[in-house]
């Protein structure tokens, strides 16, 4: 699969894409890496889909020619001037081809473009290089670090934050 030779957009995530989306996650491992402590009592379609009712979330995603999901992201508005970026995922098959990047990249642009803000925060395990290496790559800054904060696979983890200043 060629991904990043194509000009893919963002939309609105769409509810018919959720069953799409869960089925990335595979392992309770994989639920803590990509939701954190988010989904305690659970992760199933209706769970997820009270979760996207939240008035502080707007949930965008990017889909390939023949309307496959390909990425999903969430913008978290914390104030007029901050937001975050929270559960992006890269379809299981693309992961490492760059689309993360590229998929990060355009949540940027709408974000500078669409909402006004001045920062954009957000949360990753230490232990996640691949995420890392991405929001590292698009300019995000690493501002903290709380020590062993997260228990994954039975190892507590760290939780680097990070954010990007918009420039205006």
């Amino acid at each position: 699969m060629d991904l990043l030779n194509h000009n893919y957009q963002l939309f609105a995530f769409e509810a018919r894409q959720i069953p799409e989306l869960l089925s990335w996650i595979k392992t309770p491992s994989d639920l803590g890496y990509w939701a954190g402590n988010t989904f305690k009592e659970g992760l199933n379609p209706l769970i997820f889909s009270r979760h996207l009712e939240r008035k502080d979330l707007t949930a965008r995603m990017m889909v390939d020619t023949e309307n496959r999901l390909l990425a999903y992201g969430e913008i978290v508005k914390m104030s007029s001037r901050l937001c975050s970026f929270c559960r992006i995922a890269i379809r299981p098959d693309a992961r490492g081809s760059g689309l993360g990047k590229k998929f990060c990249g355009s949540l940027i642009e709408w974000v500078k473009s669409a909402q006004g803000h001045e920062e954009i925060m957000l949360n990753t395990l230490s232990s996640n290089h691949a995420a890392l290496a991405c929001y590292t790559g698009l300019g995000f800054k690493m501002i903290s670090r709380k020590k062993r904060a997260r228990l994954l696979d039975g190892i507590k983890q760290d939780i680097i934050k990070m954010n990007y200043i918009i420039r205006k």
